[in-house]
């Protein structure tokens, strides 16, 4: 799971959504810290790179049952 960070550059505040994709660090834009919006948007991209990791369970799920029912046969 990512997280948020801040990033000060030249006074002004932003805020990122990072996290590991493969093991490459992928950082996102959100905009200026403190702003509702930019919250949001972090909240949004969290949603989808949660919804991509429950995807890969599923699928591996159903790879691993499959697995086990071949084997109990």
């Amino acid at each position: 799971m990512g997280s948020t960070t801040i990033k000060k550059v030249r006074g002004k505040e932003y805020l990122y959504y990072s996290y590991y994709d493969n093991g490459k660090k992928i950082s996102s834009y959100c905009g200026l810290a403190g702003k509702p919006e930019s919250s949001r948007k972090a909240y949004e991209y969290e949603m989808e790179e949660l919804t991509k990791q429950k995807q890969l369970i599923v699928k591996r799920l159903a790879t691993l049952t499959k697995k086990i029912q071949c084997v109990d046969t």
